[in-house]
């Protein structure tokens, strides 16, 4: 799942790349930011129009409540698990439980903090980034030098020279080009917001990845080191599991990949389009160097993946900078042709992303279960996963009430094997075996 993402988030920022689309290519691009992973919730919810009028502009207040989303997230997390700790104790009508069950539940309130930020990484660096991105515009005497020879009336540039500085470089928002960069409201949020979040945010998250990994990464004297102990591994193997044991810092490397192409394609959407195609193509292609040298991936099918994905974006590009030049801008049916082709190779890509995770899951679960005279699941395995899964978190009166609602008298099983004897339970395999289904089906 976590690359699936990670491809998606890459295809979102594609989109800041500025092509002259027909109509209904456009509204077809416009579908499509529905299931953008760098767009968030303010793809389905109009942020600005919660807003009321004020000194500062709507856009401005947008990015201040995009850039919070991880703190409010984490807020967000920490009442869930709170009610979730309080709701079981009262369940099991344990006195004074809820300090214990908290403490029994911090790795997987850590795991799910940790896959929060993950997945909001892009699309915060994204809106910090863009608190720096202005485009030039002309000066009062500009104006009046070009308003004898241009297409514009005296009033429309009577008009135009009210909101443009008088003299020197200055420009307007990219995200809003009704706010002037000068404009005391976006100083004070670039400087007062966007300083701190890339500081904290964009380049200090890797960073601090880093050196937790670095710091969990050293030996002791028995030759082990704590990225192997079953608690870390809960808490923060999303970001090194899927790597070789040489490489478990490789997910720092990718969020700084994600970073450069996003400031690369943020400060630079008021370039020509090839301009910032060629960038992105230099990113991407620096990617697949790195991948290629240090084959980072612990699984081999990871590996693929993370090839076909990269190769996808490559080609998504080539045919992005076809349409972009001027010598087939008016070629009739290129950019529909080059669009539909764009769609094909990225839809073949997730299709290939879903069926690893469904294949993995349940090799996964057919693994937990000790079942290996079989491929399939049967809905005996799927109760037993259930009631699992309940009793891990919840409890034995959690599991009751899974046992009742699926309909089985027994307790917390594995399926029989083929005399009648009950399967035994099998534990994963520690950090570092490429045999264990269970880390593949998590990173896919």
């Amino acid at each position: 799942m976590t690359m699936l993402v990670s491809y998606m988030q890459l295809l979102g920022l594609l989109r800041l790349v500025r092509l002259n689309w027909s109509h209904w290519m456009e509204q077809v691009l416009k579908t499509l930011t529905y299931i953008d992973f760098t767009s968030g919730a303010s793809t389905w919810v109009s942020v600005e129009c919660s807003f009321a009028e004020g000194a500062l502009p709507k856009s401005l207040k947008r990015s201040l409540v995009l850039m919070l989303w991880p703190l409010g997230a984490l807020m967000f997390l920490g009442i869930i698990w709170l009610s979730y700790a309080y709701i079981t104790t009262r369940l099991r009508r344990v006195r004074h439980g809820v300090r214990r069950q908290i403490v029994r539940l911090e790795p997987y309130m850590v795991l799910s903090a940790v896959t929060m930020l993950y997945f909001l990484y892009t699309p915060t660096s994204r809106e910090i980034i863009s608190l720096f991105s202005c485009q030039p515009v002309d000066t009062e005497k500009a104006l009046q030098d070009v308003a004898p020879t241009s297409k514009y009336t005296s009033d429309a540039v009577a008009a135009l020279a009210n909101r443009t500085p008088k003299d020197g470089w200055q420009g307007v928002w990219t995200s809003d080009t009704s706010v002037m960069c000068s404009s005391p409201a976006h100083v004070g949020v670039a400087i007062g917001l966007g300083i701190p979040g890339l500081i904290v945010w964009v380049f200090g998250l890797p960073i601090m990845l880093w050196v937790m990994l670095k710091r969990n990464s050293r030996v002791n004297e028995f030759g082990v080191s704590k990225l192997e102990d079953p608690l870390v591994e809960l808490k923060y193997g999303l970001m090194y599991d899927k790597y070789r044991y040489k490489r478990h810092y490789w997910e720092c490397v990718v969020l700084l990949e994600n970073c450069a192409l996003t400031m690369l394609l943020v400060l630079l959407q008021a370039q020509p389009a090839p301009l910032q195609i060629l960038v992105a193509m230099a990113v991407i292609f620096i990617g697949v160097i790195l991948h290629i040298t240090f084959k980072p991936y612990i699984v081999k099918m990871l590996d693929t993946l993370r090839r076909v994905a990269v190769y996808s974006l490559m080609g998504t590009l080539f045919f992005m900078m076809l349409v972009s030049m001027s010598e087939f801008e008016e070629t009739p049916g290129l950019p529909t042709a080059a669009l539909i082709v764009i769609v094909i190779i990225n839809l073949v890509v997730v299709g290939l992303h879903v069926w690893a995770i469904f294949r993995e899951l349940k090799r996964w679960a057919l693994y937990e279960l000790g079942v290996t005279d079989r491929d399939y699941l049967a809905w005996s395995d799927i109760r037993c996963l259930m009631q699992r899964l309940m009793l891990a978190l919840g409890g034995g009166r959690l599991q009751g009430i899974v046992r009742r609602i699926s309909g089985s008298s027994s307790g917390d099983s594995a399926p029989a094997g083929p005399n009648g004897q009950q399967a035994p339970g099998r534990r994963s395999p520690p950090y570092g075996q490429a045999t264990d289904p269970a880390v593949v089906a998590a990173y896919v």
